[in-house]
């Protein structure tokens, strides 16, 4: 007998497509009140082209709130109760639908009517407290500062332009 994984297609109350992977490990459901850290994607389904990530970035934080997680609809925050440290979502978004909603102004080059949009996202942490949530954005902010910085020390050594760094005191 084969045993087929627990992620299997679903349908939020706003009638969103998601299917969830769940990590490794023994992680309890995101509770109310929590703050998650998380990577998001989003492509257009069509052409397959990604037009954001955070993971090439800053992370993104969210409290989770159940009583508006109730009210947003259409978005992947209507299904944070039901995600762990770990999970991953892919969830897809009809952009007709996001026209209608106003949550994108109108059709464009980008956004065609009838097409889909794919978002992928990844709960990388999940903080109990607002100190935690700050510490870890200080540490987010100093890596994406180091690398934002790289290809400029990257580029002053290899023309051996001595320079002096200002860095924000």
């Amino acid at each position: 007998v084969l045993f087929a994984s627990c992620s299997q297609t679903e349908k939020a109350p706003s009638g969103m497509a998601y299917k969830i992977t769940h990590g490794k490990g023994n992680e309890k459901l995101i509770k109310n009140g929590q703050i998650i850290k998380f990577n998001l994607q989003y492509k257009i389904k069509s052409n397959d082209s990604v037009f954001m990530n955070t993971a090439n970035e800053m992370p993104g934080y969210v409290r989770y709130d159940s009583a508006r997680s109730v009210s947003e609809k259409y978005t992947f925050l209507e299904i944070i109760g039901k995600l762990r440290k770990g999970d991953k979502v892919e969830f897809t978004l009809n952009v007709d639908s996001l026209v209608k909603q106003g949550k994108i102004p109108a059709y464009d080059k980008m956004f065609k009517k009838g097409d889909f949009v794919i978002g992928k996202l990844e709960i990388t942490d999940v903080f109990a407290n607002a100190e935690l949530l700050y510490a870890d954005q200080m540490k987010e902010q100093a890596k994406y500062k180091e690398k934002l910085a790289k290809p400029i020390k990257d580029y002053l050594t290899k023309n051996k332009i001595n320079a002096v760094i200002k860095t924000d005191s």
